[in-house]
């Protein structure tokens, strides 16, 4: 199976699957690059930047969210190092197969098995995903936008998904890894049902959040969409580009995904805007947060630093 996904013609067609996604959603650029000039003219910077700040809050909520996780498993780890792991590995995303992301969080965190690290994160991920599925429904039953039979069964499948994630399952994966690997990782597990829960709601929160930053970004501007569409297929192009290994950061698989939800309610180069605006936004604000935390744990190793220099003249 590894050698069918590195088979030279599988790469080929891969980025051209790539390519063919990148082209649907950038077709109106060259289309109507009158409109897309109009529109780039019509944004308030103020709200830009009021909206790119609520989105780096969000997503400097997930490291505290996944140092809970983990201290669940019997691991504690600092908030310095939780925001380093995080941040940092995160940036990883950016390279193919995405499995940077997920080295460079066990090579960051050395508390812990690097089993128990992945397994946070698929924690995290599935969590975070089934609370995608939640608000993507919510902007269906409310917004109207989404009527096809394939969003019923989806909301078939998520009361599943939920039972799904009980402590009782979790534990039962980990005692078959344990055995894998000949180690004890479900020995000091003790998250209950109601964490999860807890965690559920406040994915929820923040996905929400995540589409009031979007929808800050664009007011005042040409692009008039509601809250309720931008958070919904936001929540739902992220776990299809999540699930799409073969793109680095699920580039063409999320935008093509949100114009085509977006499509259905909304003209192609409206749609298309917005893809392009969200992908902008979380680059700009990966390296944002990655610079600013990289500045912050300098500064305090300079601070400690010369405190020890201060205590040893002494």
């Amino acid at each position: 199976m590894k050698k069918l996904f590195n088979h030279p013609i599988v790469k080929i067609l891969e980025v051209l699957l790539i390519l063919l996604l990148l082209a649907y959603v950038l077709k109106p650029f060259f289309k109507d690059s009158d409109k897309i000039v109009e529109i780039l003219k019509s944004f308030n910077i103020i709200f830009l930047a009021l909206g790119f700040f609520l989105l780096s809050f969000v997503v400097s909520m997930y490291p505290l969210i996944w140092r809970s996780i983990l201290s669940k498993f019997g691991t504690k780890i600092t908030v310095d190092k939780a925001y380093k792991s995080w941040i940092y590995s995160n940036v990883g995303k950016y390279m193919p197969g995405k499995i940077w992301q997920f080295a460079g969080r066990v090579m960051l965190t050395k508390e812990a098995y690097g089993e128990v690290i992945i397994f946070t994160i698929l924690l995290e991920t599935v969590i975070a995903g089934v609370a995608a599925i939640i608000v993507f429904l919510w902007g269906a039953l409310v917004g109207g936008i989404f009527t096809a039979k394939w969003v019923k069964y989806l909301s078939i499948t998520l009361p599943i998904l939920i039972a799904l994630l009980h402590p009782y399952f979790l534990k039962q994966i980990l005692k078959i890894l344990s055995k894998i690997r000949k180690l004890e990782l479900h020995g000091n597990f003790t998250m209950k049902y109601r964490d999860i829960l807890m965690y559920l709601v406040f994915y929820i929160i923040l996905w929400i959040l995540t589409g009031t930053a979007f929808r800050i970004m664009i007011q005042d501007s040409n692009l008039e969409m509601s809250l309720i569409d931008l958070a919904s297929s936001y929540a739902l192009s992220w776990i299809l580009g999540y699930a799409a290994i073969f793109s680095p950061a699920g580039v063409g698989v999320r935008e093509g995904a949100i114009v085509f939800f977006l499509g259905l309610k909304y003209t192609h180069i409206i749609a298309s805007s917005f893809a392009i605006l969200t992908r902008l936004s979380f680059i700009l604000n990966d390296f944002f947060l990655f610079g600013l935390l990289f500045i912050y744990l300098n500064f305090k190793k300079l601070i400690n630093r010369n405190k020890n220099n201060s205590v040893d003249k002494v």
